[in-house]
């Protein structure tokens, strides 16, 4: 699970090296994930977590194709079966659906942070920090509900937006003092709009 959301949290190093139009058409659906986040979390929450959940099932497949020594068909397969199971689950499953979701972005919201940390050197120990976080905060998500929620993806949807649009787009790094007071704002601002509307669409 956790290298699987590496991937995915690290879209940009994805992009890297790609021709124009993939490139372009894998930073477009990474923008509009992030929009849908920021400004929907709540009443997508479940197509998020079967998003999530479809994610966690391959992993789980992959593992047991490495585990049982599987080779073609089966090392595709079993993989995609197992994150169709998931996602569907997910889907069904409400609290599941929110575990996912909200987990996940905590996971890339602490691996994200840890990463401007050069003192902590070592991938495996952020990776569990960040996985350790992610399930706490997955686990309040499922207790709390609409607010925790509403506030984690929005921030998620900011933070995501703001860094795929200046490390693909705009290209000012973290080293520049302008870029991380663009970057800082952009993102706090699209959190505190997507908090808002999110608020207000859902208001009980």
């Amino acid at each position: 699970m956790g290298s699987m959301l590496t991937q995915l949290g690290s879209l940009e190093t994805a992009l890297t090296g790609l021709d124009t139009a993939p490139k372009a058409l894998l930073l477009a659906v990474g923008l509009l994930i992030a929009l849908i986040y920021c400004f929907s979390g709540y009443t997508s929450i479940k197509a998020i977590g079967a998003l999530f959940g479809f994610i966690v099932g391959l992993a789980i497949g992959f593992i047991i194709v490495g585990v049982m020594g599987l080779s073609s068909p089966l090392d595709i397969a079993v993989p995609a079966i197992c994150g169709i199971i998931m996602a569907v689950i997910s889907f069904l499953l409400f609290k599941l659906a929110v575990f996912f979701a909200v987990a996940s972005a905590g996971v890339w919201l602490v691996e994200e942070a840890l990463s401007h940390y050069p003192a902590l050197s070592d991938n495996a120990t952020k990776m569990l920090i960040a996985m350790c976080a992610g399930v706490a905060l997955g686990v309040i998500g499922v207790l709390t509900m609409r607010h925790f929620i509403i506030i984690m993806t929005a921030i998620f949807g900011g933070i995501a937006f703001s860094k795929l649009i200046f490390d693909n787009i705009v290209l000012i790094t973290w080293d520049s003092q302008v870029g991380t007071v663009l970057r800082i704002l952009l993102a706090a601002g699209l959190a505190i709009a997507g908090m808002a509307h999110q608020f207000k669409t859902t208001g009980k």
